[in-house]
C-alpha cells in the first residue's frame, strides 16, 4: 500500500510584529493582487485568505503565519505562496525578527474499515516488545500510535503515524446571490471549485506526518528548508510501509 500526500502546511512564528495592526490592509492588498488569493476576515486578531481552485487557506496575524494545501497536491504554487506571502509579511510588518520556520506533509493509505486502521498499525516495529508486554498484562494487543522525534543542531524532526477516521467531510456549493455583484459572482464561483476539486476518500486511513521545524533561529530560507522536508518525507515513507 502506498502513502499519498494529503496535506502540506507551513507555519512561521516571528516577533516584532507590532505593524500588522497598521499594514493590514497593504499586506491584504498586496497578497490578492500578486497571488489571486480571495481575501476573508481582516481583523485585529487576524486575518484570512484563500485560493478555493487549489484549496489554499492561509492566515497571519501579529506574530504568525500560516498556510495550509489540501489534496490534491500542488507543491510548486504551495511553496510560492508559503514564501511569498512571508516575504510581504516582512515587507509590510516588518523588520520581523523570524523565531520558527516549520513545515508539515502528512500522507496517508486509506483504510475501509476501524479494525483494518488500527490493524495496520500492528505491522510497524515497536519497542518495547509489546507482544511479550501484552502476554505479561494478560491482554491482546489492539492498535498503536507511534512518533519519534530527531534533531540536528536547530532543526527537530518529528514523524508519526497514527490511525485516523474522516468523521464528517462537508463539501459546500455556493450560488450568487439574486442581484450579485460580479466580485460576488466570481466569489460563489471559486468557492464553488474548491469544493469540486476534493476527492471522495474512504471513511478511515492511517496517517503518516512528518514536520520539520527551524527554531532559535530559523536560519534556512524557507524554500530550502521546504526542499528538506520533502526529501526526509520521501525517506520516512520508503522506510515506514504499510503492509
Amino acid at each position: 500500500m502506498e502513502w499519498q500526500t494529503y496535506t502540506l502546511h507551513f507555519r512561521q512564528l516571528f516577533a516584532n510584529g507590532f505593524r500588522y495592526l497598521d499594514r493590514c490592509g497593504e499586506f491584504m492588498i498586496a497578497a490578492v493582487e500578486t497571488y489571486d488569493l480571495m481575501p476573508g476576515d481582516a481583523t485585529p486578531a487576524g486575518a484570512n485568505l484563500t485560493l478555493p481552485e487549489k484549496g489554499i487557506r492561509a492566515g497571519v496575524d501579529s506574530v504568525h503565519l500560516e498556510v495550509n494545501h489540501e489534496t490534491p497536491i500542488d507543491a510548486e504554487i504551495f511553496l510560492k505562496i508559503s514564501v511569498g506571502l512571508a516575504d510581504l509579511a516582512q515587507k509590510h510588518f516588518g523588520p520581523l525578527k523570524i523565531e520558527t520556520n516549520l513545515f508539515e506533509i502528512r500522507m496517508l493509505v486509506p483504510m475501509s474499515t476501524v479494525a483494518a486502521a488500527e490493524g495496520a498499525m500492528l505491522t510497524l516495529g515497536s519497542f518495547p516488545d509489546e507482544p511479550a508486554l501484552a502476554k505479561k498484562l494478560d491482554m491482546t494487543l489492539k492498535t498503536r500510535q507511534w512518533h519519534t522525534d530527531f534533531e540536528s543542531g536547530s532543526q527537530r524532526l518529528r514523524i508519526t503515524v497514527r490511525p485516523v477516521a474522516f468523521e464528517a467531510v462537508r463539501i459546500h456549493r455556493y450560488n450568487p446571490v439574486i442581484g450579485a455583484t460580479p466580485s460576488q459572482a466570481r466569489r460563489a464561483k471559486r468557492l464553488t471549485a474548491g469544493a469540486e476539486r476534493v476527492p471522495g476518500y474512504a471513511p478511515y486511513a492511517v496517517f503518516l506526518e512528518v514536520n520539520l521545524i527551524e527554531k532559535d533561529p530559523a536560519l534556512s530560507s524557507e524554500e530550502k528548508l521546504f526542499n528538506m522536508l520533502m526529501q526526509k518525507a520521501d525517506i520516512a515513507k520508503a522506510a515506514i510501509e504499510m503492509k
